[in-house]
């Protein structure tokens, strides 16, 4: 297996379907992505972005588990969508009252937050750094399209892949709320991670982004900053020593909210 220097993983394109409908042939979206295309599956790298007939997906190949792929219409994020969504903890920590805002997700990930906010009615940046991810988000934002009750929502988020950091410091306009959901994984060694969380830890952010991210968001000049914390962590560290002005606590998770 191809090894890397550094803690990211090793990927390469594999294609079994023709083309991506949203992102192209296998080797325009290996040239755009400036990864390898290989020809059949296999384990010389540690992931593989798979093109299929239905989607784009990412395959561990190192691990046993299912493919990743970024989804709007079922599981979890389905039943969260039908319910009331501004009972949603998310909904009060932006402040969120019945008119629209406008909100930058610096840390998009598999965009479920940044959907759920555009479904409120918001107009969502979604930022996103890593190519790969980026890729898979485009991807399910785009067959979220084919979707009635997702196609107003979907029209509210405009996806862009940056560094947040340099996003928000060019920013000629500020937007109502930023929006940092840094990684953190459970140090419990025992419980296993949800296959998109342990996808995204191995691809995108480590826990010491936050504090940088945050402090990008408090310099803008942005009027409400809110992160995403497990409920028993503490706030990200600020220069200033400032802590959150309020917090929304939910059972496994909280928003610290700087105002």
């Amino acid at each position: 297996m191809v090894t890397s220097e550094v803690d990211t993983p090793t990927i390469a394109v594999y294609a079994s379907a023709e083309r991506s409908d949203v992102l192209g042939t296998p080797q325009e979206m290996a040239s755009l992505l400036g990864l390898p295309l290989v020809e059949a599956p296999t384990s010389e790298y540690e992931l593989l972005l798979v093109i299929t007939e239905e989607r784009l997906e990412l395959h561990q190949t190192d691990a046993e588990v299912g493919p990743v792929y970024c989804d709007f219409m079922s599981g979890d994020f389905r039943r969260r969508r039908s319910g009331s969504l501004r009972s949603e903890l998310l909904a009060k920590a932006v402040g969120y009252r019945g008119e629209s805002l406008r909100i930058v997700d610096a840390t998009a990930g598999f965009g479920r937050d940044a959907m759920l906010l555009a479904l409120l009615g918001c107009h969502v940046a979604a930022i996103e750094r890593d190519r790969v991810v980026a890729a898979l988000l485009v991807d399910g934002v785009h067959r979220a399209l084919g979707y009635p009750d997702l196609m107003e929502a979907v029209e509210r988020l405009d996806l862009v892949t940056a560094d947040s950091r340099d996003y928000l410091a060019a920013l000629d306009e500020v937007p109502d709320v930023i929006y940092l959901d840094p990684m953190f994984v459970s140090k419990n060694r025992t419980a296993r991670p949800k296959k998109e969380l342990w996808a995204l830890a191995r691809l995108v952010r480590h826990e010491d982004d936050g504090a940088s991210l945050l402090a990008a968001a408090l310099e803008s000049g942005c009027r409400r900053v809110v992160v995403k914390r497990p409920d028993d962590g503490a706030p990200l560290e600020v220069s200033d020593g400032r802590q959150p002005s309020t917090q929304f606590r939910g059972k496994t998770v909280r928003f610290d909210v700087y105002l």
